[in-house]
């Protein structure tokens, strides 16, 4: 299923030892009203390391909805 959320693709991905992986859309960032995101395909993605158990997901002016903690976040724009 094609998912379009703006994004032109990511930067600065990280995963730091606290088991919290974090990355950066670039480009654009809309949910376009859908509760199918691409934060549906980064999530699973990056929880394939062994090391990961946390994704943030940040748009691409550095905002997530919980950027602390060990909890998921996904950027406002992403939410339907």
């Amino acid at each position: 299923t094609l998912l379009r959320s703006g994004s032109t693709g990511f930067t600065n991905l990280s995963i730091s030892d606290s088991e919290v992986a974090r990355v950066q859309l670039k480009g654009g960032c809309n949910s376009g009203g859908s509760t199918v995101t691409v934060a549906g395909e980064i999530m699973p993605t990056l929880r394939q390391f062994p090391t990961v158990s946390w994704v943030k997901i940040y748009d691409p002016q550095g905002s997530t909805q919980n950027p602390t903690g060990l909890s998921d976040s996904i950027p406002g724009c992403l939410e339907p």
